[in-house]
């Protein structure tokens, strides 16, 4: 039930559509041998400006995040009735799309299966950054207080 013509996504596409622009995204601006977009404007979505960590950066519209060494781009989304979920490594020159005709589904695991088939791993290697303890905290109330996170943040021209 998305409007038409409005700037903050709701991308109506196809999987195949959507796997060749993650497609050309991942080979750095090119697709089958064609320059769709300089490279430099890919460099300006993903590039060095935006670290690639574990737990993610959100970069211009892609969150990229380090699996493996390797930095993996992606981007969910959803309208009523649709789910989505697609993404690319990093100068892996591979792409996904996963799009299910269900609301609220999490394609995530669909996603991350088809890059650890790419990258050699286990289909079910996990892509959890944060892993869970199995030991109890010996002193919970030293991590009772308030917290503020701020992080400013200037693109380079």
């Amino acid at each position: 039930m998305a409007p038409p013509y409005r700037g903050c996504g709701w991308i109506k596409s196809t999987a195949q559509d959507m796997c060749r622009y993650y497609q050309m995204l991942s080979s750095g601006g090119a697709l089958e041998g064609r320059r769709i977009i300089p490279e430099s404007c890919v460099n300006r979505v993903i590039g060095r400006e935006f670290p690639e960590v574990p737990a993610g950066t959100y970069c211009f519209g892609l969150i990229k995040r380090l699996f493996e060494d390797v930095a993996i781009c992606e981007h969910s989304g959803g309208l009523k009735g649709v789910s989505s979920r697609g993404g690319f490594i990093k100068n892996g020159m591979f792409s996904a799309v996963v799009l299910t005709n269900l609301s609220g589904v999490d394609c995530s695991p669909i996603l991350n299966a088809a890059f650890n088939m790419r990258l050699g791993l286990p289909v079910d290697a996990s892509h959890e950054w944060a892993k869970p303890v199995d030991e109890l905290i010996k002193k919970p109330e030293v991590y009772v207080g308030e917290y503020t996170c701020w992080k400013a943040w200037t693109p380079k021209s």
